[in-house]
């Protein structure tokens, strides 16, 4: 039997059932929607799980190098970029333990606008590197100190945030003379 014959059978047995029968399907097919939009129209930011070490022509000198891609069908905005340290020390007279968060200098911290991905062959718009001089493989060598990016940035049609980390806790992730693919992808070569 067709839906709306069913509708109409609901409707003439009582009004109150058939308005009942409307409403709760009109509050779940709002839901299913708003739900579905808030999932599909927020930012979709990647940080590469490895870090390049390499020598930037430019001065001579060594960096290490993270790269955060935007995979959203919109262009993001107000993106914030925090690279930490992230320390345990002893509270309550060593019986618990707390994070000390210490911030690690980057080339950029902050970036007004990250592009819509393009899987177009030679853009590569919506991916952005960042740097850092600091020794970085003391740190993650260290199994008691954690390196931490947290990128944080808004849709650019629908104002919705999201903020993505990623932890880099082994030094296998350092990738030496090594530097990020182009474009989309966040391997290295």
């Amino acid at each position: 039997m067709p839906l709306f014959f069913l509708i109409q059978e609901i409707s003439d047995i009582s009004p109150l059932y058939g308005f009942l029968y409307s409403l709760l399907t009109g509050i779940i097919s709002s839901f299913i929607f708003i739900f579905l939009l808030l999932y599909l129209l927020r930012p979709n930011i990647k940080i590469s799980p490895s870090i390049c070490y390499i020598r930037m022509e430019s001065d001579g000198n060594y960096y290490y190098v993270f790269k955060i891609v935007n995979y959203s069908l919109f262009s993001t905005y107000d993106v914030n970029i925090n690279l930490e340290k992230k320390q345990p020390y002893m509270v309550n007279r060593g019986s618990k333990i707390n994070h000390q968060l210490i911030s690690i200098e980057t080339s950029s911290s902050h970036k007004d606008h990250l592009p819509a991905f393009k899987s177009a062959k030679g853009v590569g718009e919506h991916a952005y590197l960042i740097r850092t001089s600091e020794d970085l493989k003391e740190s993650i060598i260290n199994k008691r100190i954690t390196v931490r990016m947290t990128v944080s940035s808004k849709h650019g049609l629908t104002n919705l945030h999201r903020t993505v980390t990623q932890d880099f806790l082994k030094s296998d992730i350092i990738k030496e003379d090594k530097e990020f693919v182009f474009g989309k992808s966040l391997e290295t070569v």
